[in-house]
């Protein structure tokens, strides 16, 4: 239950990017990374894996502002993700950073994929179950 709300939010944030940026859903992507500077996450918009604008989740949500304070509760997740496999792939959190992106999938809407990079080197595809689990 809380895989799709948070994938719908995923969904939903793509897309109005696509639309703003007049792009197909699956050329536009979220970056995550960290940001050491104001120690949180950062949030990017990027067109075919080219970085496009610096974001803030108030904007994947699509609101002003943020009542039910998601944006902290998704930096406190990010943070701890991101913590864990720094500790796993024994390198610094700034070394790290997660795709996401939707692919076409004719069955039902499209899938959300999320993939973690350590510098231009993919390590994995996440599964956004486990990682809230």
């Amino acid at each position: 239950m809380v895989a799709e709300y948070v994938q719908g939010i995923m969904q939903k944030g793509i897309a109005r990017f696509a639309k703003e940026l007049k792009r197909p859903n699956e050329e536009v992507q979220l970056l995550i990374s960290w940001n050491a500077d104001e120690n949180k996450p950062r949030f990017k918009k990027m067109v075919e894996g080219i970085s496009h604008q610096d974001i803030t989740f108030n904007d994947v949500l699509g609101v002003k502002f943020d009542f039910l304070n998601r944006g902290e509760i998704v930096n406190d997740f990010i943070t701890k993700t991101l913590e864990a496999y720094s500790q796993e792939l024994q390198c610094e959190k700034e070394q790290l950073f997660i795709i996401i992106a939707v692919m076409e999938n004719e069955e039902e809407l499209d899938e959300v994929k999320l993939h973690l990079f350590r510098g231009n080197e993919k390590i994995k595809e996440l599964q956004l179950e486990s990682l809230l689990s």
